[in-house]
């Protein structure tokens, strides 16, 4: 490797592992996870020469690989600290502890977090008020310095960043070659595509083809996209749901619904908390949707969740899987809409209700 080569890596390393360090160790608390996530990151946005960019688009790429990959991490099964701050800190999601870093921690203007989570300014402003309200039971009055003051304490007792080594070096020099490689081959080939497109283009001007009225429908709308961003903060830990049994599964989750939907109707709030699958964002009391009567109300669909449903897109195909769609129906039948529905998954501690909010409405 020549020296110029070499200095340039080792350059980037100082500048971006220990700040993408020290991130993934106040998101995560877990020393080697934040090490191997760092490193990676570096790895792979410098192999993809994403330093050509600017520097702004390495930090946030690798930012963006953090967050992307403790969203799959078990933090809760591993670190059993006492803290009830930590253990409150580690339930939220991902995306929320890293908006809240870099808000309270980093002090980053919102506009450019958002641009790292790649979610509106509304995204942004309900993953923080969503934060704070599920940390609110263990701050201070004074909840936005209180988890300011927490996380600077937190990167203050953060561990070194890992070290650079010579093979990690290797390594990143022979992914950019492969991206150059890569580039160059891609490069000749839309060449080559290019002139044979143009001889097509030319062949059709003088033949066109008939016109076709076939809208696009692969286009996602910036509303879906918000709304799906929205659902996601819903979804529980999949780390908490079991597989769904098979004998009872649908006759023992649609009678977990209906007693939520009764205590819901009742105020029964500790019947509500117990029923309610506690990883998630919801449901809370006085925020579902449910019937106006405790009585008359029979459960005519409970269903695994389709493929198709807004949820399973937003959630993931494991938590769909592992989840019961029940849709509750007037028993006189005067009505073909349900009159309430709740997504319930198997758990440890039995059947439990995750989200009530109508995804098409």
């Amino acid at each position: 490797m020549r020296p110029e080569t070499r200095r340039k890596l080792d350059l980037s390393y100082s500048q971006y592992v220990p700040r993408a360090f020290a991130f993934a160790w106040l998101v995560t608390g877990n020393e080697p996870l934040s090490a191997r996530l760092a490193v990676r990151g570096w790895h792979k946005s410098m192999g993809s020469m994403q330093d050509l960019r600017g520097p702004d688009v390495l930090e946030a790429r690798m930012l963006r690989s953090i967050v992307s990959a403790t969203s799959r991490a078990n933090l809760l099964g591993r670190r059993r600290s006492g803290d009830h701050l930590e253990e409150a800190w580690l339930r939220l999601p991902s995306r929320t502890r890293a908006a809240l870093v870099m808000l309270y921690f980093d002090e980053i203007d919102p506009r450019r977090v958002a641009d790292v989570l790649e979610c509106s300014d509304a995204t942004l402003v309900s993953l923080r008020s969503r934060g704070l309200k599920q940390l609110q039971p263990h701050l201070a009055d004074a909840a936005e310095d209180h988890l300011g003051h927490w996380l600077a304490e937190r990167g203050n007792a953060a561990p070194p960043a890992p070290r650079e080594s010579a093979r990690l070096r290797r390594k990143v020099r022979r992914r950019r070659l492969i991206t150059v490689g890569t580039t160059a081959l891609l490069a000749l080939l839309l060449a080559a595509g290019a002139v044979a497109a143009t001889r097509v283009a030319l062949d059709r001007a003088e033949n066109p083809p008939a016109e076709s009225r076939r809208e696009e429908t692969n286009q996602v709308s910036p509303e879906l996209r918000n709304r799906l961003d929205e659902l996601s903060e819903r979804c529980p830990d999949v780390n908490r749901l079991l597989p769904l049994p098979g004998a009872g599964v649908r006759p023992e989750g649609a009678a977990a619904a209906v007693r939520f939907n009764r205590a819901v109707l009742r105020g029964d709030a500790g019947l509500v908390r117990a029923l309610a699958e506690p990883s998630a964002a919801r449901p809370k009391t006085g925020d579902l949707a449910s019937t106006s009567t405790t009585r008359g109300v029979v459960v005519t669909s409970a269903r695994r969740v389709s493929a198709d449903d807004l949820y399973a897109v937003a959630c993931g195909r494991v938590i769909a899987r592992r989840s019961l769609r029940v849709v509750m129906h007037d028993r006189r039948g005067t009505t073909t809409e349900g009159l309430a529905f709740f997504y319930v998954a198997h758990t440890e501690d039995g059947w439990r209700v995750w989200a009530a909010d109508e995804p098409g409405a």
